[in-house]
């Protein structure tokens, strides 16, 4: 198949989006989140980090990747990444990815997007979620 699948039917549930300017992991595996940032200042970001929390809605077998697309307020295409793959197979497990971008040009005021996709890796088929705004001010 060379095209990927669009599916409106979620496998997960996106519990929570985090955008900070660094991330630690300790030996334990937690995580702690430093300067969160409700907004973006206009200029070159030197570095920014969304986090997501995925919650598994029914069990699954299938390895995801999630990918990440930061759309200007013209529609110009900034800033792309994507996570390692992961899996979630049980109702209620959890997992978190979180993704750096530097050097994020963000020429002008206004609503971007942050568009998230999932991206079931058997089969290719993509999931969409409801695009979040970012302000830059």
């Amino acid at each position: 198949m060379s095209e990927s699948l669009i599916k409106t039917e979620l496998p997960f549930v996106l519990q929570a989006s985090i955008l900070c300017e660094a991330v630690t992991r300790d030996l334990a595996g937690r995580l702690s989140i430093l300067n969160l940032l409700e907004k973006i200042p206009t200029g070159i970001m030197e570095t920014f980090i969304l986090i997501h929390i995925w919650v598994c809605l029914r069990p699954d077998t299938s390895e995801y990747l999630e990918r990440l697309t930061l759309i200007g307020p013209d529609g110009d295409l900034l800033a792309y990444g994507e996570s390692n793959p992961f899996m979630l197979n049980s109702i209620g497990e959890k997992h978190i990815n979180y993704l750096r971008f530097s050097s994020i040009p963000f020429k002008c005021q206004g609503l971007y997007e942050i568009r998230t996709e999932l991206i079931r890796l058997d089969d290719k088929t993509s999931f969409v979620y409801p695009e979040q705004p970012l302000i830059v001010c």
